[in-house]
């Protein structure tokens, strides 16, 4: 778990990220939740692979089905 905000200060945009490691671990994947500059809160999928092809997959993964690879329906 971490967060970010932004190192502007005008700028109000910050929020969390959870990312968990796959059973294999070979990516980490999860959720942020933040809020946007103008003070909408915001979500997404996250994920952090080895090769930008990897977070690309999983990623497209997450979108197409709401959950990571190997993990039952």
């Amino acid at each position: 778990m971490g967060w970010y905000r932004s190192t502007d200060a005008a700028v109000r945009s910050k929020g969390t990220l959870y990312l968990a490691l796959h059973q294999h671990g070979t990516f980490a994947w999860g959720r942020w939740v933040g809020m946007n500059y103008d003070g909408e809160v915001v979500t997404g999928w996250g994920v952090m692979a080895r090769t930008g092809d990897e977070a690309r997959d999983v990623a497209q993964h997450l979108i197409d089905s709401g959950r990571p690879y190997g993990d039952a329906p």
